[in-house]
């Protein structure tokens, strides 16, 4: 086939666009800022980017998380872990200590973060956590299972290697005092 001499052959198209096309798509589910269980966010599963709900309803209860060491074998998990992996997408995430003083951790350089989670075939999706590291310990005894940004499609299409990154350690942290106050720790 022969091509046209005045004929579009080539675009270009830039993340300013990007984000204006995913903000157009979904603005009146998806909203920058802080993300709360029930809310609408953009996760990415084998079939690719999905709006879904935080948070799997139990009754008159909303499960957001789910343990990392039970995550294979619990009846209400096993078969959304086998099946409907996904990864979440954040800049950073909160805690709470126990006098109720609110925490921000993210990575050093405030890199986008990729938490590992499942889904269900009703559209809700939960956020797996292991036990903390030592960026969250003195804060938290849990903190979500954090994927390194090479192991997505891993964590997405082979079980196996899913399973082998939910025991993998996971990364220092910046830990940020809602007063404004930084702290880094070292795995």
């Amino acid at each position: 086939m022969k091509l046209g001499i005045n004929m579009c052959g080539r675009y270009f198209i830039d993340r300013n666009i990007i984000d204006k096309l995913l903000e157009d798509m979904y603005d009146a589910r998806i909203k920058p800022g802080d993300v709360h269980p029930g809310d609408f966010g953009i996760i990415a599963s084998q079939k690719g980017y999905e709006v879904m709900r935080w948070g799997k309803p139990i009754g008159s209860k909303l499960v957001f998380n789910a343990r990392s060491e039970s995550v294979t074998t619990k009846p209400f998990f096993q078969d959304d872990f086998n099946k409907r992996r996904c990864v979440i997408f954040a800049r950073s995430f909160y805690e709470w200590n126990q006098e109720k003083k609110q925490f921000r951790f993210h990575y050093p350089k405030n890199g986008m973060m990729l938490m590992g989670g499942l889904y269900d075939q009703a559209g809700h999706y939960v956020i797996i956590t292991k036990p903390a590291n030592n960026s969250m310990i003195a804060i938290h005894d849990r903190m979500p299972f954090l994927l390194a940004p090479g192991v997505m499609k891993d964590y997405l299409f082979d079980e196996e290697k899913a399973k082998a990154l939910l025991k993998q350690k996971q990364p220092p942290l910046v830990n940020e005092a809602m007063d404004g106050q930084l702290s880094l720790f070292e795995v």
